[in-house]
């Protein structure tokens, strides 16, 4: 469950510099390939450090809070990488590419919104105490400890969202529902932070649908490690692991997705369709761009509709054009 597990969740090329066949998924080819969002860009791109703060008392218990300029009380986005549940995509991907890192460019760029940024890590399957249920509970009490941080650090606890990006995104839908599930779960908890909405950047709603492609996603039977078992042998944790079986969510929802591969194209929109039925508001948006990881660009196309739908369920109004970069 070490090394050499995966791949993001989508298919294609990244480039030579990163060559491993295992990383072939984070960037889909096409012929503009060189205008697609580069992962390693966003890790190299300077950033302001955040405010580290422990949430629990393992390594990978802790977040990266960023707090605007002025004197709040600010409102809060909730950020969950991804990286296919995994603590490391391959032998040869930098570690940073699947953690909280990847997001920092996207956490800064929220700040200068306005909007604080509680940026959280977690472990993942290769971590001790990552997989079921650990991963699960440290992303709860990441997010919960919101609470114990926003006195002193002027934190608007009423304007609370969450955005995860990949598997991350499949995570923050999760942290919506919570909340429902049994409690006798494992991973039950009664949530201390209230969520006004969520966004899914490119991540997969549901995990039953996902685990017949998790080897060609990720290279790895990833879900299976994730989950401690398949559908069959453990069909309680991909129910209560994921948000499908618990709609209506009761939150605005935006679901930013790409037209590749088709097979989780018509899974994202399965669940769209079924939790407006049941009465949810989710908006679905195909992305402009084709990289896995434009969401999370904040000069690219895509990033009007992140930034634009955590303004709305924040209750801001929209931003000036001048203030997006």
């Amino acid at each position: 469950m070490g090394k050499g597990r995966g791949r993001s969740l989508v298919a294609g090329r990244i480039g030579r510099a990163l060559a491993a066949p295992v990383l072939a998924g984070l960037v889909a080819a096409s012929p503009s390939a060189k205008a697609q969002t580069d992962p390693m860009k966003l890790l190299n791109t300077p950033t302001p450090a955040g405010e580290r703060i422990a949430y629990g008392p393992g390594p990978l218990n802790f977040g990266e809070l960023r707090v605007p300029m002025g004197r709040g009380p600010f409102p809060v986005v909730v950020l969950v990488h991804g990286g296919c549940w995994q603590a490391q995509l391959s032998e040869d991907a930098p570690a940073a590419m699947a953690s909280f890192e990847l997001l920092r460019p996207a956490a800064e760029a929220l700040a200068r919104q306005g909007i604080a940024t509680w940026n959280i890590e977690y472990p993942r399957v290769g971590d001790p105490g990552g997989g079921w249920p650990g991963s699960y509970r440290d992303i709860s009490r990441a997010t919960d400890h919101l609470q114990r941080i926003a006195p002193s650090h002027h934190l608007d606890l009423n304007r609370v969202i969450v955005a995860g990006h990949s598997s991350g995104g499949q995570l923050a839908l999760w942290l919506a529902i919570r909340g429902k599930l049994p409690k006798t779960s494992a991973i039950y908890s009664r949530p201390a932070v209230q969520l006004k909405g969520v966004i899914d950047i490119d991540g997969p709603p549901d995990l039953r649908t996902m685990w017949p492609l998790q080897q060609r996603m990720c290279n790895a039977p990833v879900l299976t490690q994730f989950l401690g078992g398949s559908p069959q042998e453990v069909p309680a944790r991909y129910s209560e692991g994921a948000v499908t079986d618990f709609i209506p969510v009761g939150l605005p929802q935006t679901m930013l997705i790409r037209d590749h591969p088709p097979e989780t194209t018509a899974i994202d929109r399965q669940y769209a369709q079924a939790a407006q039925k049941a009465g949810d508001r989710v908006t679905v948006v195909m992305q402009q761009g084709p990289s896995h990881f434009d969401g999370l660009n904040p000069d690219a196309k895509d990033w009007a509709t992140v930034i634009g739908s955590a303004r709305t369920m924040l209750g801001l109004p929209p931003e000036a054009a001048a203030a997006r970069h």
